[in-house]
């Protein structure tokens, strides 16, 4: 199949949320790795003993960053602009308050924490030093997890990407210089740096053209609810990871050593890796949110479709990476030599086994949240993250000695696949298996192309042949092609100058009293529908005449790209 408008609108959101959620790894790794090399191995222990602590912070922030993304697209989608905002208004709002009430509960909770992980000796004392900070981080890491989302969901991947570069970047960078003079201290004084430049570059996005976010003073605790049902999925990973680190932390102290736990350290980094593969996931939310805005279910088991030959890749990929360079992951980490290193390979490459089946999962569970099978894609998520990664690698302890545990990490999303279609194919049935899209099932047809005079026309006679299959009075049939003829030719002259080519996607939902046609398409941002529209071509003056007597029509800018909708009356 021909990669349409809505593939190639995927594979450009897939760059961004894979570099994006890259980022977030390297985030969550940075100061693990400028430990090992700066500290030595009990500081990346240090470090991992917090673990759990930043996963709960990552969960808030998660918990009201990927919720909010997801409904304000879909109410983008069905052109309700105004209810967008207060949830965009309501998110922000929210952020800053949790993100206060996170650092204060952290500040407060430092001995209890401590006194209960039974963490001792070297690594307990590089932990204090870098717990310091902790609160302050919290609060701007939460701040930030928002509004990256919600530039990403406005559809501005530059800015977005370029938040990431500078939130990264000054996190390693000060990291490295200040870890010199502050040690543990100057890792974590480095990520509030580099988190307070990220939010400072994504204000810029507020004062270019594809903003489209506007702030409105918003409480609701039924909004809250409604979007943290939405987020629930992603967020309750990182509470799972932080019990399951937790909970091996306490296990592999006890059975083997210190030696274990350093070993357990760079395992959970290579977990935590998982959060690159959900880029795939990540750059489905806002083409799906729209799609099923709009009730089309033709798009949205497209986008699926190159969703799973991703998430398959970017598995094999990974698995290949870490075996080829199991040695260089280590050596991140400051284990170059001694006792350390062979274990800690061998547990890397055991564990990068299931990283395709982990991929899969994290699609799946992302799917099935957008399309509103929420307590099911919660289900699944812990299933694997919480009662399989603490049950199986303690199992495979217990049986097979420490390499048996790593086993288990593997064995897990492979169950957790298994486990999960099964279910949905008995519990839904083989018609509905597996994009659960059959109440959604209508006569919709789509059309896609690159946008060329010759392919303009090729449009508007297709959506005549189409109509007037459907029953549809030869002058509606008429009327509509006409419309789509001279969008093409208009949208065409707008973006003369334009170096890339403009790609265009047709909607037709035929409904029972009329035909909607909803149009999308990659050029410039401007409103079709207005029947001022100034164009310099014959197009353009006969589309504005058009508009300007039909009334049923709509224009949103939607993930960046326009969408102009047309409701074409059977009377």
């Amino acid at each position: 199949m021909k990669r349409g408008f809505c593939e190639k609108k995927f594979s450009s959101m897939l760059i961004s949320g894979t570099f994006t959620k890259a980022v977030m790894y390297l985030m969550l790794l940075s100061d693990s790795i400028i430990a090992g090399h700066f500290i030595g191995a009990s500081g990346v222990a240090g470090i991992n003993a917090i673990t759990p602590v930043t996963a709960i912070v990552t969960f808030f922030g998660d918990l009201l960053s990927t919720g909010v993304g997801i409904v304000f697209t879909r109410e983008v989608g069905a052109m309700r602009k105004d209810r967008a905002n207060e949830i965009y208004g309501q998110g922000l709002i929210l952020s800053i308050g949790l993100g206060l009430i996170s650092a204060l509960l952290i500040l407060v909770l430092q001995d209890t924490y401590f006194r209960v992980s039974g963490v001792t000796g070297d690594i307990l004392e590089n932990a204090l030093k870098y717990y310091r900070l902790v609160p302050i981080n919290a609060f701007l890491t939460i701040v930030i997890f928002y509004l990256e989302q919600m530039v990403y969901s406005d559809g501005d991947e530059l800015c977005n990407n370029i938040c990431y570069g500078f939130q990264i970047g000054g996190n390693v960078v000060f990291s490295v210089i200040l870890t010199r003079f502050l040690g543990m201290t100057g890792i974590i004084l480095g990520s509030v740096i580099g988190n307070s430049l990220g939010i400072l570059t994504c204000l810029w996005h507020y004062f270019r053209k594809e903003n489209t976010l506007r702030f409105v003073w918003h409480l609701s605790f039924t909004d809250f609810l409604l979007t943290s049902r939405y987020s629930i999925v992603d967020s309750s990973v990182y509470i799972c990871w932080g019990l399951m680190d937790y909970v091996m932390i306490g296990f592999v102290s006890s059975r083997f050593g210190e030696a274990g736990l350093i070993t357990l350290a760079v395992v959970v980094s290579l977990i935590e890796f998982g959060v690159v593969m959900d880029g795939v996931g990540m750059a489905m939310q806002p083409l799906i949110g729209t799609y099923f805005g709009e009730r089309n279910p033709v798009l949205i088991k497209r986008v699926m479709k190159s969703g799973v030959k991703a998430a398959v890749i970017e598995g094999l990929a990974a698995t290949a990476l870490i075996w080829a360079f199991a040695r260089q992951f280590c050596a991140l980490f400051g284990i170059t030599v001694g006792e350390a290193l062979a274990p800690s390979m061998a547990a890397l490459r055991i564990v990068s086994l299931g990283f395709t089946f982990c991929s899969v999962v994290s699609l799946t569970t992302s799917y099935y949240m957008l399309i509103d099978r929420i307590a099911m894609a919660t289900c699944i998520a812990c299933f694997q993250n919480g009662l399989l990664y603490i049950l199986l690698p303690v199992l495979g302890a217990l049986a097979f000695g420490i390499n048996g545990m790593w086993a288990g990490f593997a064995v897990a999303p492979i169950l957790t696949l298994v486990c999960a279609y099964l279910y949905v194919y008995l519990r839904f049935g083989r018609d509905n298996f597996p994009f659960l899209l059959k109440d959604m099932e209508s006569e919709i047809m789509v059309m896609d192309d690159t946008l060329t005079p010759e392919t303009a026309v090729g449009l508007s006679d297709r959506v005549r042949s189409s109509l007037l299959s459907h029953q549809c009075a030869r002058t509606m049939a008429n009327n509509a092609a006409l419309f789509v003829e001279e969008i093409g030719l208009t949208i065409l002259d707008r973006n003369r100058q334009a170096k890339k080519p403009v790609l265009i996607e047709l909607s037709l939902f035929f409904e029972k009293n009329s035909v909607l046609v909803i149009e999308r398409d990659s050029g410039k941002l401007f409103d079709l529908t207005e029947s001022d529209v100034q164009v310099g071509e014959l197009s353009g003056f006969i589309l504005s005449g058009m508009m300007e007597a039909h009334k049923e029509k709509a224009y949103l800018v939607t993930t960046g790209y326009n969408r102009n909708m047309i409701r074409f009356s059977r009377a």
